[in-house]
């Protein structure tokens, strides 16, 4: 597990990602973890593709129905490949895969954090995939429709700049931590 936030002393949600697919197959299916008040259950989520790796890194929520995950699908670890983003939300019934704009499996871009400060305002920070030269931080935005891609910072040279973290104050006052290389 990776990610963990909680909406009440009775409502906690934790993410990360499992063992191998229930095909056989190689890949890692995300894990969703529960709290209601008198234990941890595991709940049934989605998974970008079988036969490759899926985790979620961060989640949030809004209020007890409305969350969001984020982190990636792709060959990751041992096979040594590319990333893809992975966005998933919980709308009080069941967790659902949300596209994310621009990223597959093949470009090497992943999500690590997710803040929101509304129903209708999220940000989820990461990083473009490793194959572009000097890429941008991956900033994107929900906007209560759709997740957009918004230009970040560059770096001069040849480094990549990822983002780690991301809290708001506001939807208008938001702060994002990470490094560069």
């Amino acid at each position: 597990l990776e990610g963990v936030t909680c909406v009440s002393a009775d409502e906690c949600w934790a993410v990360g990602g499992g063992a191998y697919d229930a095909t056989g197959s190689s890949g890692a299916n995300t894990v969703i973890e529960q709290y209601a008040g008198s234990g941890w259950t595991i709940v049934p989520s989605p998974s970008a593709s079988v036969g490759m790796n899926n985790s979620l890194t961060a989640v949030t929520c809004v209020s007890a129905d409305d969350c969001w995950a984020v982190g990636i699908y792709g060959n990751h670890g041992g096979e040594g490949g590319p990333l893809g983003t992975l966005i998933e939300q919980y709308t009080g019934g069941s967790w659902t895969i949300v596209p994310s704009p621009g990223t597959t499996a093949t470009d090497g871009s992943a999500l690590s954090a997710i803040a929101c400060v509304g129903a209708r305002e999220c940000w989820a920070v990461g990083a473009h995939g490793h194959y572009q030269l000097a890429p941008p931080p991956l900033i994107e935005q929900y906007t209560g429709s759709a997740w957009s891609i918004v230009v970040g910072p560059t770096l001069s040279g040849s480094g990549t700049l990822g983002l780690s973290g991301i809290d708001c104050a506001s939807a208008i006052d938001c702060w994002a931590v990470g490094g560069s290389t």
